[in-house]
């Protein structure tokens, strides 16, 4: 079973986002914090500063999810 995960367990901005063997540490642990009728913020829940983004603010297919600070980005930040 895969979850995602912090690469390296890192809490810095642009750190990548992978797929990784569950290992109960806080690099496997999100908060999800509604923002709207449908949208929400996904956070890490080792440092809550950051959360779940999309690199580059990329729309294509494959496109890189990495941690980035909040900055409220309804594009970017929230999910659906």
């Amino acid at each position: 079973n895969h979850v995602i995960d912090l690469y390296g367990a890192r809490t810095e901005r642009k750190t990548n986002i992978n797929a990784y063997t569950i290992n109960n540490t806080c690099a496997q642990y999100w908060k999800i914090i509604k923002k709207g009728e449908n949208n929400y913020t996904i956070s890490s829940t080792c440092n809550t500063k950051y959360v779940l983004d999309v690199a580059a603010a990329g729309t294509v297919n494959k496109t890189n999810l990495q941690l980035y600070t909040s900055n409220g980005t309804k594009l970017f930040h929230q999910w659906l």
